[in-house]
């Protein structure tokens, strides 16, 4: 089955790292998951949720945890089938495979929409005005991201800039859409009520495990060769402590409501 989007991947192509990426993506506070779920729900019975741009699950299978059920909708072949095959069907999600564009959920079908760690990278309005579509009235979307979010990471992400200037960062670009997703979201006119909610969280790491997430990078290796590519790795590797450490992350949501129509 060939993919949905109809634009070029941003920040690189996703498919060389599916059969890892769930061992390496954090997962999301559930401290920030069951606030949304208060919000969202509100006790209803039949209550379906998306999760689009769904990568291998991560946050489908937290949502799971929670209760609910719905779509994974993913347009990458292989992180789609790296998700089927870790989270599967008994776990009340269905893998589609859409884009956040065309999503391929039916008109009015789904309650809550949610993006986890992906909404800087599709086409806002575009997007928007397809969650529109498929939404029941007075339903919901989240867009969340959960990024490591202290000095090493920082340090790492200054040096990489030194090394190759310039270079398309997604990290960066989350950074940049987060400061502005409440202005993007109410200006769509589509939606509203918006409610912010973010919690911190830390998780123990060693050399390996840092590096194992770098060597899966999708966006700097494909700006650079691969000679310059392991040039920044060894970068990455000489800044790390020598010995386990603390990473800090943050998870942070924005949550609007759909608008009813007059």
């Amino acid at each position: 089955m060939t993919t949905t989007t109809t634009a070029a991947p941003r920040y690189g192509d996703f498919s060389n790292m599916a059969k890892h990426y769930h061992k390496l993506a954090p997962s999301y506070a559930m401290s920030v998951l069951r606030c949304l779920k208060s919000h969202v729900c509100d006790g209803q019975e039949s209550f379906c949720v998306a999760d689009v741009g769904a990568g291998t699950g991560t946050l489908a299978l937290q949502l799971s945890d929670l209760g609910f059920t719905g779509y994974a909708v993913e347009p990458n072949d292989a992180m789609r089938e790296q998700g089927q095959s870790w989270l599967r069907a008994e776990h009340g999600f269905r893998w589609l495979a859409g884009s956040a564009e065309m999503t391929l959920l039916t008109d009015a079908s789904v309650d809550w929409i949610c993006m986890g760690t992906a909404f800087h990278c599709v086409d806002p309005q575009r997007t928007l005005s397809e969650f529109d579509r498929v939404l029941r009235p007075g339903g919901f979307f989240t867009a969340i991201w959960n990024l490591c979010d202290d000095n090493l990471r920082h340090s790492i992400e200054e040096r990489i800039e030194e090394i190759e200037p310039g270079l398309e960062r997604a990290y960066r670009c989350a950074l940049r859409v987060m400061d502005n997703v409440e202005g993007i979201l109410l200006k769509s006119g589509q939606f509203g009520d918006c409610l912010q909610i973010e919690s911190t969280i830390f998780e123990q790491q060693t050399r390996g495990q840092t590096m194992e997430g770098w060597n899966c990078n999708h966006d700097i290796v494909s700006q650079v060769s691969p000679a310059r590519w392991q040039e920044i790795l060894a970068v990455i590797e000489d800044m790390l402590p020598s010995e386990s450490f603390t990473r800090r992350f943050r998870t942070r949501s924005w949550t609007v409501r759909k608008l009813s129509r007059n």
